[in-house]
């Protein structure tokens, strides 16, 4: 696969930062070793600023990358330094309060965050444990599930197809996935609106203040370069609700730690949509005003756009009226024309009668204004002159 989109805005819009080398070994199999030297550009997007690397991500350039290095280039989850292990564990108990619980690892390695899940919350919780990875188990454990998928075709698998997590882990994987997007997209299909996921990644905001000789982070196994700003705008998108955010150096590794819930399909009134639904109830209450004004006088309308046009569709009855020629159409622009049947006529040559009422229908108040004014300057009294939205 060619990458040559942003995997946060999907631009193709670059500027190129860097040169990411490498060499894999070439035609292993035979007794002569020889190794290929491999590149990829590291650019940053013009429009959103995440970085990443750009180049042929075929499958097999893939399996080769990983194959033809010995360095392990996850940064350990589980290790000897008690403070990350104990950093992941507050994480979790903090939020982990059903006494039955399934746990998910995506892209759980040597199963080692889920030994330390098993041994610390399975002596008091009744827990599911699941892992899930490209690769073979490396071995098995006692109360431990292992799933061997491609994290980028979980939706096709039917292992997945009635799996519903209440904690999942995502730690130090996403930077190494073509598609993060699709990959969060999957995950949240496997919660529920009370799941949580916790995704740590390296905090590549952080690299200017760690030792880069003791850090294996620059690599080509890692395609995604994430630093806060990125990370957040990449699950905020992506129907998640960002409930804790960290970042951290330990173990001379920048963590940038997130835990997120899925966002509720629940519907919730915004201003934004409550001045929608008062415009709607505004203008039928206008189509009503001129209902009732033309019960005991000649009605004019001025004003044959899209506001009048939408009183009419909450309205039938106002469809009614100007079909029958009940109510007199004005219009300084569209004078000489039809609508629904009805001529549309030039006010500033209209007979002037006292007991025609004027009613100004654009929702706009600058242009209701502009329409009084000249409606006075044509010789109609201000009080024929009705604003229905007032």
């Amino acid at each position: 696969m060619n990458i040559s989109k942003c995997a946060i805005c999907n631009q193709n819009k670059f500027k190129k930062t860097g040169v990411v080398q490498t060499s894999v070994w070439e035609r292993p199999n035979l007794k002569s070793l020889k190794r290929k030297n491999v590149s990829f550009v590291l650019a940053k997007c013009l429009v959103c600023e995440h970085q990443m690397l750009i180049g042929d991500f075929t499958k097999t350039n893939l399996n080769n990358l990983y194959k033809s290095s010995s360095q392990d280039f996850t940064p350990q989850v589980v290790t000897e330094n008690p403070q990350i292990n104990i950093d992941i564990l507050k994480s979790i108990e903090k939020y982990v309060t059903r006494k039955k619980a399934t746990i998910v690892d995506f892209g759980c390695g040597d199963l080692s965050l889920l030994k330390l899940i098993k041994n610390k919350l399975g002596r008091v919780r009744k827990v599911r444990l699941i892992g899930v990875d490209f690769v073979k188990p490396p071995y098995i454990l006692d109360g431990i599930d292992y799933f061997q998928a491609n994290l980028l075709e979980m939706d096709k698998n039917n292992r997945f197809k009635n799996l519903k997590f209440d904690y999942g882990f995502l730690v130090h994987s996403l930077e190494h996935i073509l598609q993060p997007r699709k990959l969060l997209t999957d995950i949240r299909s496997l919660m529920n609106e009370k799941s949580l996921l916790y995704i740590e990644v390296p905090d590549n905001g952080l690299l200017d203040v760690v030792n880069l000789l003791s850090l294996d982070l620059i690599t080509p196994q890692h395609i995604q370069y994430f630093d806060s700003d990125s990370l957040t705008s990449l699950i905020t998108s992506n129907g998640f609700q960002l409930l804790a955010r960290d970042s951290k150096i330990t173990n001379q590794i920048p963590r940038l730690k997130m835990i997120v819930k899925k966002k509720s399909n629940i519907y919730h009134q915004t201003p934004l949509s409550k001045a929608v639904d008062r415009i709607e109830k505004i203008i039928e209450s206008s189509a009503n005003i001129i209902l009732t004004i033309s019960h005991h006088h000649q009605v004019a309308v001025w004003g044959i756009g899209a506001d009048l046009d939408r009183m009419i569709k909450l309205n039938k009855k106002l469809k009614t009226k100007i079909e029958r020629k009940e109510l007199i159409l004005f219009d300084s622009y569209l004078w000489g024309k039809k609508w629904f049947g009805n001529q549309i006529l030039n006010p500033g040559q209209f007979k002037k009668t006292r007991n025609l009422k004027i009613i100004l229908t654009p929702l706009a108040a600058h242009v209701r204004k502009d329409i009084f004014k000249n409606a006075t300057l044509m010789g109609f009294n201000k009080d024929q002159l009705i604003d229905p939205y007032q």
